[in-house]
């Protein structure tokens, strides 16, 4: 009678295992679709932003369409001749993408942005685009 339970034993894992790896596999895939729908929405999203901030904040329309595109952005990031520049460049990136931000989650609420609020996100971009690192209160 044991040997017999040893048999099913081997036969219930080998089946739950293959169903365990496709249950893995659907999990990552979700994962992996989810994150590429919120990617999509979200440049799509800054893209719709670029005019307002365009003219709201005088920011260059260069800078902006530099980073509106994945692509386009990792093509103007090697082009950068050393580490230094590709820093600034970055620190500019994650400046403008905060202000982006900052922006469509500000225009949703009532009332807009606060002048502190803006004053801040502003202050960033303009020590990214100096090249300094921000001092942190």
């Amino acid at each position: 009678m044991e040997r017999h339970d040893r048999g099913r034993d081997r036969r219930d894992r080998a089946v739950v295992a293959p169903i365990l790896l496709l249950g893995v596999v659907a999990l990552f895939a979700a994962a992996a679709t989810g994150l590429a729908i919120a990617r999509r929405r979200e440049a799509r999203r800054f893209v719709t932003h670029v005019p307002a901030l365009t003219t709201r904040y005088a920011l260059r329309v260069g800078e902006l369409i530099a980073f509106s595109d994945w692509r386009r952005l990792l093509t103007t990031r090697r082009s950068l001749p050393d580490r230094a520049a590709k820093r600034r460049f970055d620190a500019v990136h994650a400046a403008v993408a905060r202000l982006a931000a900052r922006l469509a989650a500000l225009q949703d609420r009532p009332g807009g942005p606060t002048h502190d609020e803006e004053r801040q996100v502003l202050l960033e971009l303009a020590v990214a685009r100096a090249g300094r690192p921000l001092a942190r209160s």
